[in-house]
């Protein structure tokens, strides 16, 4: 169709004409029910006030970041799924008419705006990806992100102010529960319905999986309470995403079997403490053919308890299906599909459950092809060979239901390429949205959709999340990205329609919430956001998604409406005084309706504001007072309301009586506070623990520097203001926790959270001081301190990384103790601590080398020594004024000749010794393949490595003008990750390319590669063998 001569109203009809309101003709269908029935699982009461509960530890810059649960990538069904990538396609023409909607907006621009009001910046946590998800209530927001010390939530008030956390997920399970065992992907839902919350996060293990899930008493998640229901699944619950229905919780996930898989729990009972019934576990949908990962997306209720889904409205899942990645040359070429199904739960007689194929929805072809069908990151970012993850295989987070009266609303959002080819590595990502409608009792049909993807075909936009409010009006929140100038690193924005906008367009624009400044190079982006609507208005949007500044990717929450929802409401005080019974003000008294509060002036007035019309109850506050009446209750109803008076008495106090216990460990004492108040509450606590640390905890533990007999006091303030201290002697000693030199301690043991202590003393002249731990099971984490015992937050040396294997070196030694400290990060058994020095003089090292040379490449071979230690560090100048710090550097020069070769060689004491030698190489010549050495179309075969460690480096000289430089890596089983840098050995951190998909598939290229020295790496994600490595280019 050419559209250069039609009017904006004419495309636009002409467009849409076939998009709305169709659906394929076949009649529901159940598939076969394939119930699975747990076992019934009971409540655990976790009575606690958030704000009581450690905090957990914080991330700072310079601190390694660890990587959350891989996605899991299962093998497809059968090899050859797609079509052929000359079989051609109806074209995606949802991106013109976004296109068109921009460029002619000025006689359709709709009359409104988007307010915003709040932004919530939330830093790195120490893990990636993020994982970032949010939920709003009436007074509340909870924020879930992936953190170091396992997955976390933290909750604001409305205003951006923290209220408590963040708490880790896992520090609210029972003990000895698998649910004590932090996985990562935080689930945060508010059930609407009921006024409550949801939480739930992976948890256990690969072996021993758990759905951990945790539902609030009341509708406050501060101090009301929660409940705990752990339940097992049979294996690993990949990349959960949960609905809130009135019959049930469910959620889906991505477990690799022949089927995907759906779960159902007992919402009626967990909202009441009682007994879930058994989780009804459904896996009877045939997964997709050509997709290694994959899951149904559960719609989730959003809106008000008036406009609950119909009785006869059953909870859907849905998936998109690109026909061309799954069903090979049978595809229709012509569109694609939503695929929908139902889930009916029955509680009563599990065996009537089961899921409902509906009628699939046909929408415009689109093209889940980036760069194939299985890489997970391929989305472009400037500055950076690094790709992004655009999770193209599923309906994102969330999937969103409304009630609208007339009729019933499901909208969503998925990846495209909007780049039509299916071969080849070309990307232009961008989001395709749809809207589903439902009227009265027949089959849910397509309302609209769009392709979102402003921008040149070097602007990418990824990762969205959506929901409508109660007027019909849709927002998308997304990444985006741009390569081309002006360049756009890694941003959070968000865009939206109104109900009576054209359909299939977003005719707000680009709204920009915070721009990126750097490239993110971990591999990992994103995988959950989300949006959701305010239930205090039912309008205002909130949103949460990764953006990348500099140094580390950070979260940002930000609310937004449309100006046409929800018109400003009218507000109103109520005001008074508080006084003594002689007329005398009381200042700071806090007088409450329980959502709203405020304190006295010195005159004893108070004035409540921005109250809606309604009833409200006041109560008055303050410590040894009490008031009379003790509460008021108050009808605002179109104007301001005055004269709501107090009178306060002063009460009499009886103190509090201060006492305490403790147990002791080594030079760790655990302090238990057993004070009582005969005619209150315990209201604050002061502890001195006699060697100048204080703690206001309520149950501490204190690690003391060294052996003695110490003074402890507990001073008690009641909430009378009252005060009462006692004071007792504790005693501490080393315990046999000493270290020896050279001496390796075995068999060290703790749960996760728990830790084990050591002291060892060191003398004057010692040098080569180390503290290792290795061996054994489980996640060690070393501290290191001069001179007190180190803390989560204050240490000398903390190498946190994985596993079991941490040293720290100290460069200088100084005279006095060292105080050591192995924390568990997740259990661990088995452990080994060494502490060592030497003292000693120090003889330098001798510094010699080798070098061999093939055409303008010499390569070199470090063979120094050092008599009386090791060789610490090098320095080496090629005579070019090309330099290295490699122990066997290879080096290309730019021409033939002689050059003076020096290395310098510092030893571990830091005495230094250097040789020069003359190093010739010509121009002519070829390459040889041997050992490491990879020359043009070099083939190595069997390759293998255990989990988290390297296959050896191999080399590969590029000379000048050669193109289409390809490192693949193919075959075996396991899961490797290939990794190359140019001019040095590639790390986990620092590399020129790494794909970082999951199975043996990788490829990194260059079609103009730099000339000079490539050095690649095989690293395994999971235990591998039988891999291959070939490496070419075009001279």
């Amino acid at each position: 169709m050419n559209f250069r001569n039609c009017t904006y109203a004419g495309i636009l009809l002409a467009l849409l004409l076939g998009c709305s309101g169709s659906t394929l003709a076949a009649a529901e269908t159940s598939v076969s029910n394939g119930v699975q029935v747990g076992e019934p699982v009971s409540a655990v009461g976790i009575d606690v006030d958030l704000r009581d509960v450690p905090v957990a530890a914080a991330w700072r810059p310079g601190m390694p970041i660890k990587e959350a649960h891989k996605r899991q990538f299962f093998p497809p069904d059968r090899i050859n799924t797609a079509a052929p990538s000359w079989l051609l396609t109806e074209p995606d023409r949802l991106p013109e008419l976004q296109k068109l909607w921009d460029d002619n907006k000025s006689p359709f621009t709709s009359q409104y705006r988007s307010e915003t009001r709040v932004s919530i910046n939330n830093g790195n946590t120490g893990v990636s990806p993020g994982d970032p998800v949010v939920d709003v209530s009436a007074s509340h927001i909870i924020y879930g992100v992936n953190g170091s010390s396992g997955t976390t939530f933290t909750i604001y008030n409305k205003s951006g102010t923290k209220l408590a956390g963040p708490t880790t997920f896992s520090s609210l399970a029972p003990t000895g529960d698998g649910c004590r065992t932090s996985v990562s992907d935080p689930i945060v839902l508010f059930d609407r319905l009921a006024n409550r919350w949801f939480l739930l996060e992976m948890g256990g293990s690969s072996s021993a999986a758990k759905m951990c899930i945790y539902v609030s008493k009341t509708s406050d998640p501060v101090s009301g309470g929660w409940w705990f229901y752990g339940f097992t699944t049979p294996t690993q619950n990949d990349y959960p995403h949960c609905g809130v229905w009135n019959d049930a919780y469910v959620c889906t996930d991505n477990e690799g079997q022949s089927n995907v898989t759906a779960y159902a729990y007992d919402r009626a009972n967990m909202l009441n403490g009682a007994t879930a019934r058994a989780q009804q576990r459904f896996a009877s949908v045939p997964k997709l053919a050509g997709y290694g990962f994959q899951a149904l997306t559960p719609a989730t209720f959003m809106g008000d308890t008036s406009h609950a889904p119909p009785a006869s409205t059953r909870q859907i899942l849905a998936r998109h299906n690109d026909d061309e990645a799954h069903a090979g040359t049978s595809a229709d070429t012509t569109r694609d599909f939503i695929d929908l199904y139902s889930i009916n739960i029955d509680w009563n007689t599990p065996s009537n459950s089961g899921i409902t194929t509906l009628p699939r929805i046909p929408i415009t072809e689109y093209n889940s092809w980036f760069r194939n069908y299985s890489t997970f990151a391929t989305v472009p970012q400037p500055g950076s060979t690094s790709l992004l993850d655009p999770i193209r295989e599923v309906i994102l987070n969330s999937l969103v239901y409304r009630n609208l009266g007339s009729y019933e609303s499901i909208v969503g959002q998925f990846a495209t390429n909007v780049n039509a080819a299916r071969t080849g590595t070309v990307v232009n990502a961008g989001i395709r949205w749809f809207e589903l409608r439902r009227i009265g009792s027949g089959n849910w049909t397509l309302q609209q959709e769009g392709t979102f993807a402003p921008g040149d075909t070097n602007t990418h936009h990824l990762l969205g999340t959506i929901a409508t409010d109660n007027k019909g009006n849709i927002a998308l929140g997304y990444n985006n990205t741009k390569t081309s100038s002006p360049t756009v690193y890694a941003s959070l924005g968000y865009t939206g329609r109104m109900a009576s906008d054209p359909a299939g367009v977003m005719t707000l624009g680009e709204n920009n919430v915070v721009s990126g400044a750097a490239a993110e190079t971990s591999g990992r982006w994103g995988d959950y956001y989300q949006m959701a609507v305010d239930p205090s208005d039912d309008c205002t949007f909130w949103m949460v998604g990764m953006y990348r500044p500099s140094g580390s990717w950070n979260t940002r929450i930000q609310d937004f409406k449309f100006s046409d929802c929800g018109a400003p409401p009218s507000t109103y005080s109520i005001s008074g005084t508080v006084s003594t019974g002689s007329g005398v003000g009381i200042s700071g008294v806090t007088v409450s309706t329980g959502s709203v509060s405020t304190t006295t002036n010195s005159s004893g007035a108070y004035t409540l504001t921005s109250l809606a019309n309604g009833s409200y109850t006041l109560t008055p506050s303050l410590g040894g007072y009490t008031f009379s009446p003790t509460s008021r209750s108050v009808t605002v109803s179109g104007a301001n309301v005055s004269g709501q008076n107090f009178t306060g008495t002063a009460a009499s106090n009886n103190p509090p009586v201060a006492n305490f216990s403790f147990s002791t460990s080594g030079l760790v004492a655990s302090f238990t506070d057993t004070s009582t108040d005969s005619d209150g509450s315990i209201a604050s606590r002061s502890w001195n623990f006699g060697d100048s640390t204080t703690s206001t905890a309520t149950n501490p533990s204190h690690t003391y520097a060294s052996s003695g007999t110490y003074s402890v006091t507990l001073t008690v303030t009641d909430n009378g203001g009252a005060s009462n201290a006692v004071t007792k002697s504790v005693t501490v000693s080393g315990g046999g926790n000493v270290l020896v030199n050279g001496v390796t301690v075995s068999g060290l043991a703790a749960t996760t959270g728990n830790d084990v202590n050591y002291t060892m003393d060191v003398p004057a002249g010692a040098t080569g001081l180390n503290f290792v731990i290795s061996g054994g099971t489980g996640d060690a984490d070393l501290y290191v301190k001069f001179g007190s015992a180190p803390t989560d937050t204050s240490y000398d040396c903390r190498p946190y990384s994985n596993g079991n294997s941490e040293s720290c070196p100290v460069a200088t030694a100084q005279v006095g103790t060292y105080y050591v400290r192995v924390k568990a990060y997740a259990s661990f058994t088995g452990v080994s601590l060494t502490g060592s020095y030497s003292i000693a003089s120090n003889n330098p090292p001798t510094a010699n080398f080798s070098f061999s040379s093939s055409a303008l490449v010499a390569s070199f071979t470090d063979s120094s020594s050092d008599s009386d230690g090791t060789i610490a560090s090098r320095s080496w100048n090629f005579g070019d004024g090309g330099t290295s710090t490699a122990t066997n550097p290879s080096h290309t020069y730019a021409s033939a000749g002689t050059y003076s070769v020096t290395l310098t060689v510092t030893d571990n004491d830091g005495a230094s010794n250097a040789t020069t030698k003359s190093v010739t190489v010509s121009s002519g010549g070829g390459c040889t393949p041997s050992g490491t050495v990879l020359c043009n179309g070099t083939v190595i075969t069997g390759l293998s490595a255990t989990k988290n460690n390297w296959t050896s480096t191999y080399t590969l000289v590029v000379p000048a003008g050669a193109t289409n430089l390809s490192f693949n890596m193919s075959g075996g089983t396991g899961d490797a990750d290939l990794y190359v840098r140019l001019g040095s050995a590639p790390t986990t951190s620092s590399y020129t390319c790494r794909p970082y998909t999951s199975g043996n598939t990788e490829t990194c290229s260059f079609a103009a590669p730099t000339a000079g020295t490539y050095y690649v790496r095989i690293r395994a994600y999971a235990t591998f063998s039988g891999v291959s490595l070939t490496a070419s280019y075009t001279p």
